[in-house]
């Protein structure tokens, strides 16, 4: 059949795949717009459908956050020299094993 040829109230359109001439009557909308010949029509994959269950994340119980407690440190500052140990001005003598 020729592609130019006359049908009252037709009109020709050219495929947004293939870029095909054809007739407005033999012309199919796709799932996403575009309007094709009846080569290129594909319906929409069913998985496209499929909803995921969303996920319970939460826990039975939960204890609350605790308090922040702020503790002071006492450095002690310890000079070591050959054979013994001085702290706050106590001599401590030692022996190397």
């Amino acid at each position: 059949m020729k592609k130019a040829f006359f049908i009252s109230g037709e009109w020709n359109i050219t495929c947004d795949v293939c870029s095909k001439k054809i007739k407005a009557h033999e012309a199919k909308q796709r799932w996403d717009g575009f309007i094709v010949c009846p080569d290129d029509f594909e319906y929409r994959h069913p998985q496209d459908f499929v909803k995921a269950q969303t996920d319970k994340l939460t826990v039975p119980f939960q204890r609350p956050i605790p308090t922040l407690t702020f503790t002071s440190i006492v450095y002690t500052i310890l000079y070591v020299e050959d054979d013994y140990i001085e702290d706050q001005g106590i001599q401590t003598y030692f022996e190397e094993s």
